[in-house]
């Protein structure tokens, strides 16, 4: 597998992915994913993954290009899954995993990213056995080892169904941001049974709840001018509170170039 790719990534597209294990009174889950796509000199991204249940061993994974996956199989489980997805891999990837229960984030030969985050929002509604189903633990797996670019990511995703996971009594519900070291970017949820994709470069922050049609109505479109004492950026560690708060550090990111690179 050659990762020579990724030394361009570094001045390109430098992925710093954050795994702990947080534990935040009243929240499920909380994880926050931003991109730092508009400053002229790199493409950087930050994910954490802040999970009630300690998450056990994390694994980093290298996958090699030509493995062969079936999308019912989900680490050393298989599920019942009636025309599950077939494919072999077109590059190899890194990723992340852990509980045995697929992919949680990656980043491909190629330099596209994935990552998968909570969304209690999601409903993938029933079957639709005239399309490949993905297990969701493979969802982002799936990307990096099909496509090289969001916008092949983004055409990938519409022709399989993904399908839920079962951890125990748990049906976990995910979204899942891609992104490449174009600074192009996606969200991917399954609202009411159906796939609903955002696609941009705009679209840098993802946390948890609400789904993102709602996520982005928290958002002053004239940017964040009004916040005073009297009505301060929200402080709490729920998901609109978050999401809230990293557009507002995002666009206030210094947009210089460091010495180093003169």
């Amino acid at each position: 597998m050659n990762f020579s790719h990724l030394r361009r990534i570094s001045g390109a597209s430098l992925i710093i992915a954050t795994t702990t294990a947080v534990v935040f009174a009243g929240e499920a889950s909380a994880c926050t994913r931003v991109l730092w796509n508009d400053n002229s000199q790199a493409v950087l991204s930050s994910r954490s993954m802040d999970w009630e249940p300690s998450t056990s061993k994390p694994v980093l994974v290298a996958s090699p290009r030509g493995i062969a996956r079936i999308g019912s199989s989900v680490g050393t489980t298989t599920k019942n899954l009636v025309n599950p997805a077939r494919w072999n891999a077109k590059y190899g990837s890194v990723f992340v995993t852990a509980e045995d229960s697929g992919t949680a984030d990656g980043m491909n030969e190629k330099g596209l990213t994935a990552y998968a985050l909570w969304l209690n929002a999601t409903n993938y509604g029933p079957r639709d056995a005239s399309k490949p189903g993905v297990n969701v633990g493979l969802w982002a797996q799936y990307m990096l080892d099909n496509a090289a670019t969001v916008n092949q990511a983004v055409a990938a995703a519409k022709e399989i169904q993904v399908t839920a996971l079962a951890l125990g009594d748990l049906v976990v519900p995910l979204s899942l941001a891609v992104e490449d070291p174009s600074g192009d970017s996606a969200i991917l949820q399954y609202i009411d049974g159906k796939l609903v994709v955002h696609h941009g470069p705009q679209f840098r922050v993802l946390a948890n709840d609400p789904a993102y049609d709602e996520a982005l109505k928290l958002v002053n479109p004239n940017g964040y001018v009004n916040f005073t004492r009297n009505d301060p950026l929200p402080g709490n560690t729920n998901s609109s509170d978050r999401f809230v708060r990293a557009n507002f550090y995002l666009d206030f990111l210094r947009r210089t170039r460091p010495a180093s690179l003169e």
